[in-house]
């Protein structure tokens, strides 16, 4: 596999793109979800009427890990651990942004909004093997830490998106 030509900051730009599709708005102790349509390109579950349309914070979570994972592989030509890897991490820095989930393990999640979206069967761009499932599922362990374990990586990583963003406006 292709050896990562992207630098961190390309990583993290990418990033704070995707974490602006979507977010919640807090104001006068009402939650809105604020969100840009282009999030709802890999919104497709069996159990809902019509194709490319998130419902919830929680679709919208499950839609940008493939965002995420488009944007790395097609700028950054990550190898796919490095992907699933970046996947994960993302998926626990969503899911902390709002902490009234009741998943206790990222696999929660991913039983309950990845395993029914058909999206993640489609074979991700430059593959012609590679499904998102199976990028996923290559750091599939990773998916059994506890996301209060898995949230300490999280800080960190919130330090260093913040930190690329405050130098990068000097």
């Amino acid at each position: 596999m292709a050896k990562p030509s992207c630098d961190i900051e390309k990583v993290y730009n990418d990033i704070g793109t995707i974490d602006g599709y979507f977010y919640e708005n807090n104001q006068n102790g009402t939650a809105s979800l604020i969100y840009k349509e282009l999030i709802d390109n890999y919104c497709h579950y069996e159990n809902k009427s019509g194709k490319n349309k998130c419902n919830g914070y929680f679709e919208m979570t499950s839609s940008s890990v493939i965002h995420l994972i488009n944007n790395l592989k097609e700028k950054c030509g990550l190898d796919y651990d490095k992907l699933a890897e970046y996947a994960i991490l993302w998926l626990s820095f969503k899911l902390n942004k709002k902490p009234e989930h009741k998943f206790a393990k990222l696999n929660d999640f991913y039983n309950s909004y990845i395993e029914n979206n058909k999206c993640y069967i489609d074979t991700i761009k430059d593959s012609t093997s590679m499904t998102y499932k199976e990028i996923i599922n290559r750091k599939k362990d990773l998916m059994y830490m506890d996301i209060k374990e898995i949230s300490k990586f999280d800080g960190l990583f919130s330090i260093l998106y913040y930190l690329y963003y405050a130098i990068s406006n000097v």
